[in-house]
This record gives C-alpha cells, structure tokens and sequence, in this order.
C-alpha cells in the first residue's frame, strides 16, 4: 500500500476496490477482532463525512442531485459549497436541524459482493492490520 494513497469509504453495497474500501462483510463465518474493529472504524469515519454533506446538502440544495457538469467542476462547487458554509457558520448563521438533510438510505448488507478485487482487499487488509497494530500501541500507553 502506497502511504500517499487515497481512498473513498463506501457501504456494503459496493465492491471492495484499489480505490473504494467497504467494511468486511459477515457472510457466516464470523468477523476477526481485527475486521470487527476495522468495521467500527470506517464506520466511525463514514458518519463523520455523511454529517458533513448533509450539512452541505441541507444549505445548498444543488447537492441533492445529479450535478450535470465535469467532475473537476464537480470538486471546485464542492469547494465552493464548504467555504460557503464555513463563511455562514463563522457568522453564526446555523443550519437549523429541520434544515439538515438526511440520507435514510440504508446500507446493503449480508451478501458477499462478487466484484471485488485482489488488490482492494489486500489494501483493505493493510489498513485493517495498521489500525488494529495502532489500537494495541494506544493501549499499552
């Protein structure tokens, strides 16, 4: 695993990729500490970044859907839409909670994808021995 790599985190209902890393899936055969904390982990990492494109879906309505430009215009609204907000937010003009978007999609879980790759899961297995190595370091200390 390359240590300037990036990476997207999705849900269950994604293949595992090089480039989008999904949690372990519990297919009967029960889940390692390891993947059981990896799991927490992303999990942990995802909600943060949900809360924070709701905030954003929730002030700029143009984020609901389908945005029919390039994807490098794609990033600079992004840009735009998260200095925007931080600018709205340093003037104490909150988004109020019935404002804020929610995505109540749920997560596919249960079934192993097919379409994984070699590569996605010895990166996810990577990570997944890092963050597992770190938590023991953290716990001795």
């Amino acid at each position: 695993m390359a240590t300037n790599s990036k990476y997207i985190l999705g849900d269950g209902g994604y293949p595992n990729l090089n480039w989008l890393i999904v949690p372990y899936k519990d297919i009967g055969r029960g889940l390692t500490h390891q993947q059981t904390y990896f799991n927490l982990k992303h999990s942990q990492t995802r909600i943060k970044v949900e809360q924070a494109f709701g905030l954003l879906k929730g002030r700029w309505r143009c984020l609901l859907h389908t945005l029919e430009v390039s994807c490098e215009i794609v990033s600079h609204i992004i840009t735009t839409c998260c200095i925007l907000h931080n600018i709205c937010e340093e003037r104490c003009d909150f988004l109020p909670p019935e404002d804020q978007y929610n995505d109540t999609g749920a997560d596919v879980n249960g079934e192993a994808n097919t379409n994984e790759t070699l590569e996605g899961n010895v990166i996810r297995n990577t990570i997944c021995d890092f963050l597992w190595n770190q938590r023991n370091v953290n716990m001795r200390n």
